[in-house]
């Protein structure tokens, strides 16, 4: 967004009514669909043109507007990372289908934590086919590791 966007959605609260068809959910940005699936979105988003016009002043958007349609889905009982599901200060466990490395053994922190060298036993372990979060001077070593023992071709 832009600079006035940007501080309006972080200084200014928006007074607006919930949106009533489907119930609001979060989760994480980073997840993967099946084609059945996405098709169910694509075909909510056309008959509901609303539900777009409602998320153009949501904070995160990306964190709520797919993941709110996908929980009140035929999809709903296939989020494998579910926050509903979780009892208070239950961990979401590792999943073998995730399909991105995230570390979120991070204490406090809502975010991520910056992956490096220590890493790399998890990452080559893991069935993922991505990983985020890297940096471009911290996670240097680690790169050039993944890139010289996972990503060679044989």
């Amino acid at each position: 967004p832009g600079p006035l966007k940007r501080w309006l959605m972080y200084r200014v609260k928006i007074p607006r009514r919930p949106y009533r068809a489907i119930s609001s959910y979060h989760g994480s940005a980073f997840w993967s669909l099946t084609a059945p699936c996405v098709d169910y979105i694509l075909d909510f988003v056309r008959r509901n043109p609303d539900y777009s016009r409602f998320h153009r002043w949501t904070f995160l958007p990306e964190e709520v507007f797919f993941q709110s349609i996908v929980k009140s889905s035929p999809f709903a009982d296939r989020i494998s990372h579910d926050f509903e599901q979780l009892a208070d200060g239950e961990e979401l466990p590792a999943n073998e289908y995730a399909v991105t490395f995230i570390d979120w053994d991070v204490g406090d922190s809502f975010h991520p934590a910056l992956l490096t060298e220590r890493h790399y036993e998890a990452i080559a372990r893991s069935p993922c086919l991505f990983a985020r979060k890297f940096d471009e001077r911290e996670s240097a070593a680690l790169r050039a590791r993944i890139e010289r023992d996972l990503l060679r071709a044989d």
